[in-house]
């Protein structure tokens, strides 16, 4: 199994873990009606998501590791954006801050994982 199989499956088997546990959450109103609700929703999310994942991370791909890069990314920016948010006075500010720096680090994310960018760094370093 090539990395970029493992990336996929790995992937698949999260977002639709995500979808099961947000359909469940949705739908039970105590725990039994929870699992099922999660259990029927993950059988219908999976193939779904493989399906769309398929398209964006294909077998023998030559650059696995983008999507996950790409998401790292965005995660791992989710403290300067709770710092924006306690920093900044005023919630319109706040807010408009937020937006831009969420803007700026999606570029990036972009940037780093599909344009090149990661490579760039790698060989700087």
């Amino acid at each position: 199994m090539d990395s970029a199989t493992l990336e996929r499956r790995a992937w698949t088997a999260a977002l639709s873990l995500l979808a099961a546990i947000v359909a469940g959450a949705s739908l039970g109103t105590g725990p039994a009606s929870f699992l099922l609700g999660s259990a029927l929703a993950f059988v219908v999310a999976y193939p779904i998501v493989s399906r769309i994942l398929g398209r964006s991370i294909s077998e023998g791909d030559d650059r696995p590791g983008e999507l996950t890069l790409f998401w790292g990314t965005i995660l791992l920016s989710a403290p300067l954006l709770w710092l924006v948010e306690r920093v900044v006075p005023g919630e319109t500010l706040a807010l408009t801050l937020r937006g831009v720096a969420f803007a700026l680090v999606f570029l990036f994310a972009t940037w780093l994982a599909y344009y090149g960018g990661y490579d760039r760094i790698r060989q700087a370093v």
